[in-house]
């Protein structure tokens, strides 16, 4: 147990960095990347909201290529995982067979769970330490797709289109 306070939040990744007030002993050893492959067992470990430690098993149900969050934070693979986890197991490692990190574990849409992969958290930590935070461009408006009538496909060489329907203030 040793205490901590945050040194940053990536709301676009789901990842929170902590620091702790007091330095530790001994440095961590970096955990060993895992392999993350379809049909394959993971453990996912979380708390079971009382203090201790509640642990998952289940399969790795996708792997698929990077993809961006709906709070616009890039992660570098899809994993989805084939069990159910509570909010409170939610934020822990999820491990391979062999003991690697595959990465942590969030809940998704409609209660999926997915793996924000090892690559991603390592990426997002050192902004995260520094900074407090990930910067990203952000142009304050809302965007609605929109679909062009046919007469217009030809004049700018498209079938659909945004449309602006919010501005930020300032």
């Amino acid at each position: 147990t040793a205490k901590a306070s945050v040194a940053g939040r990536d709301r676009g990744t789901n990842i929170v960095a902590l620091r702790l007030d007091t330095p530790a002993s001994a440095s961590p050893e970096t955990p060993t990347p895992g392999e993350a492959q379809v049909g394959a067992l993971a453990v996912a470990l979380g708390t079971d909201g009382s203090g201790g430690t509640a642990a998952r098993l289940g399969l790795i149900r996708r792997v698929g290529p990077g993809w961006h969050s709906q709070a616009g934070g890039r992660i570098e693979r899809r994993i989805n995982l084939d069990m159910a986890l509570t909010p409170n197991e939610e934020g822990g490692p999820v491990l391979d067979v062999a003991g690697g990190l595959i990465g942590m574990s969030t809940l998704g849409p409609r209660g999926s769970v997915l793996v924000i992969p090892f690559e991603t958290i390592e990426r997002i930590l050192g902004p995260l330490l520094g900074q407090g935070r990930v910067e990203r461009g952000w142009l304050g408006v809302g965007l609605q797709p929109v679909r062009l009538a046919e007469d217009q496909h030809g004049v700018v060489g498209r079938e659909a289109g945004l449309i602006v329907v919010s501005v930020a203030p300032n």
